[in-house]
């Protein structure tokens, strides 16, 4: 195999990798956008646990591989949530968790504007 046809499918996989982990952001963004739409409507004060974990996990997996992917952005906003979460307990206010998942939110909105 010549070294320009190794280039281009180097080239073709690794962008086949990024544009698969795009889909999982427009996923999780979608997710977490439901996670906070239902709680517009609810009189919670707080993140209730299972939100918590669902939201941990998804800035987790985000956090995990978006630097690789050229989104150092993105990842730090991802791994501030995931700590946010991580080391929350049960009385996790809104108020305080709420403003950092939306900037986790923007951030991957961003990115994902980006590569549209």
């Amino acid at each position: 195999m010549s070294a320009p046809m190794h280039s281009e499918k180097l080239r073709e996989g690794l962008q086949a990798l990024r544009d698969g982990f795009l889909e999982r952001v427009t996923a999780r963004c979608l997710a977490i956008e439901g996670i906070l739409a239902e709680l517009d409507g609810s009189d919670e004060g707080h993140v209730a646990e299972a939100d918590r974990e669902a939201i941990q996990q998804h800035a987790h997996k985000t956090a995990g591989v978006a630097a690789t992917f050229g989104f150092s952005v993105l990842g730090e906003k991802a791994l501030a949530v995931e700590q946010l979460m991580t080391r929350a307990d049960g009385t996790l206010p809104w108020s305080v968790a709420r403003p950092e998942i939306e900037a986790l939110l923007d951030e991957m909105e961003d990115a994902l504007d980006e590569f549209s």
